[in-house]
């Protein structure tokens, strides 16, 4: 039980997306993914290809989340997509990409 209410899902973490095409073709579909689960797209970050989601208000998972959440997205390489957020919003963020892609 502790690992699923613990507090190490709210520690920092990264998850790489490697895509066979150009990963500025994937940024839209992650977006998308994004918008779905309950974030709103935030400031942009002084990195040209990093866009930054908040957890948005009007969540319906909001209240599972203690403090906010901020994910950032950054298109890293040809074929790389980096994601950084608290490990719980990553876990969400995964699964949701799993049932889309259908893996």
């Amino acid at each position: 039980m502790f690992l699923v209410i613990g507090p190490y899902r709210d520690l920092p973490a990264k998850m790489n997306i490697f895509t066979r095409d150009a990963a500025r073709g994937f940024l839209p579909e992650l977006h998308q993914v994004m918008l779905k689960i309950g974030y709103e797209m935030g400031p942009s970050s002084a990195k040209l290809d990093c866009v930054c989601f908040q957890m948005g208000w009007g969540s319906r998972v909001k209240w599972l989340y203690g403090m906010p959440q901020v994910v950032e997205v950054c298109k890293i390489g040809e074929k790389t997509i980096e994601v950084r957020g608290p490990v719980r919003s990553l876990n969400t963020v995964h699964m949701f990409l799993r049932w889309k892609l259908g893996e």
